[in-house]
């Protein structure tokens, strides 16, 4: 059960105004407790955020080796990459800071939460999840590699 003081308040964000409580203060906070070096969510959000500024992420696509197919299967009626990033962005955005920080807390209570505070489907927090912990290891791995 969620304490009544880290309920979001509708109206302030209604109202355009920042969201005092501790759930939102913490939501970037460097003080959470984090594996140096790890790759968390708030990275991977980050980096969303940082792709969707370059350009739409079809065009994106179409600048990778091997991915201008993809984006050419998909097809402007199937799928739309933006959705997407804004459906995880939704999901992040519903978890904790401490989840936020090592989602390897996430129990299957808090993916129920997670969901229905993001409008979607558990099944999709676990999809996001299980595909964030292939990357993560990947992120580790090669950050590992390039300190030789």
């Amino acid at each position: 059960m969620i304490p009544i003081s880290q309920v979001p308040r509708p109206e302030r964000l209604a109202a355009g105004k920042k969201d005092p409580s501790p759930n939102a203060q913490a939501a970037n906070r460097p003080d959470v407790k984090r594996r140096p070096g790890a790759f968390t969510l708030v990275d991977f959000k980050k980096a969303m955020g940082q792709m969707r500024k370059l350009d739409p992420l079809k065009r994106i696509m179409n600048w990778i080796p091997g991915m201008r197919k993809v984006a050419e299967m998909l097809g402007p009626a199937d799928c739309d990459p933006e959705n997407d990033l804004k459906q995880i962005e939704g999901i992040i955005d519903a978890m904790t800071p401490e989840e936020r920080a090592d989602h390897e807390i996430i129990d299957i209570g808090r993916r129920l939460r997670i969901a229905a505070g993001s409008g979607t489907d558990p099944a999709e927090v676990n999809k996001l999840l299980k595909e964030f912990s292939a990357l993560a290891g990947m992120m580790e791995s090669l950050a590992g590699t390039s300190k030789l």
